[in-house]
This record gives structure tokens, C-alpha cells and sequence, in this order.
């Protein structure tokens, strides 16, 4: 598979490159997403509707869906956002995401545009690790 990723995000390229794999998985529901391991939960930050604070809330309520699935999961955006308000240099995303089995980008407002999701997704393939996009009628 391709390695070099288009800087900006192209979901269009992404799927014909990489859906035929099997590690890209598009409108899967949280109930299809493996409970073992540590799943990554890859969400719009910077670029959200509503600012940091509100898609930090929006996270936490998909990691208590997720936890209710059986499937535990950290967030790259709610990681970022305690090393902000601690005065902490925002932290590597690439660190956590190594630390996982998984990523999981559930249906915000925002995901498809935000560069931050575009890298964390492209970085979690690139480490051959499954990548989950949620249906877009998932509730958190």
C-alpha cells in the first residue's frame, strides 16, 4: 500500500486506496468495533464546531458509548486538551496512537475537514493498524 498520504485530507482517495485492504472500515456501527485491546478515539479538536471544550465533551461521550460496548478507548483530543490546560506543550499524537490496537473516528460535526483527524487516521494505517469510521446515524 501507498505510504506518502495527500497532506490534505482526500477520504475519496483514501478509500480506493486502502477500504480494499480491510484496515479501513467505513459506516461500521460501535457494536462492530473488536472490545480487546485499546482503541484510539480519533475526533476533530481544533477545527470543531463549538471549540475544544464542547468536542472534548462530545469525545467523553464516545468513550462512555464505546466503554458500554465492551471496548476501551483513550482520545488523542481530550489527551491534547489536558496538556493545554495544564500550560503543557500540546502532546504528540502519533505517541498515544502507537499505544493502541485500533482507531475509532466517530460521526462529529467537522471529522472529514479536520487536519488532525486526517493524520491520526493516515498515521494509524500507516502503522497497519484497523480504522474505524462510524455510521453517521451512531449516537453518542
Amino acid at each position: 500500500m501507498p505510504r506518502e498520504f495527500p497532506n490534505d485530507p482526500d477520504w475519496f482517495w483514501l478509500r480506493c486506496q486502502w477500504q480494499p485492504t480491510g484496515l479501513l472500515r467505513f459506516d461500521v456501527s460501535v457494536q462492530d468495533v473488536p472490545a480487546d485491546g485499546v482503541a484510539c478515539l480519533v475526533t476533530p479538536l481544533s477545527e470543531a464546531d463549538g471549540g475544544a471544550m464542547l468536542a472534548a465533551d462530545q469525545a467523553m461521550e464516545w468513550i462512555w458509548q464505546l466503554g458500554g460496548s465492551g471496548v476501551y478507548a483513550i482520545s488523542l483530543g481530550m489527551l491534547a486538551l489536558a496538556q493545554i490546560e495544564v500550560g503543557k506543550p500540546k502532546p504528540d499524537p502519533l505517541a498515544a496512537l502507537a499505544r493502541c490496537d485500533r482507531a475509532v473516528v466517530p460521526p462529529m460535526t467537522g471529522r472529514f475537514g479536520s487536519i488532525e483527524v486526517w493524520r491520526a487516521v493516515c498515521a494509524a494505517l500507516d502503522m497497519n493498524m484497523p480504522v474505524y469510521v462510524l455510521e453517521q446515524g451512531a449516537d453518542a
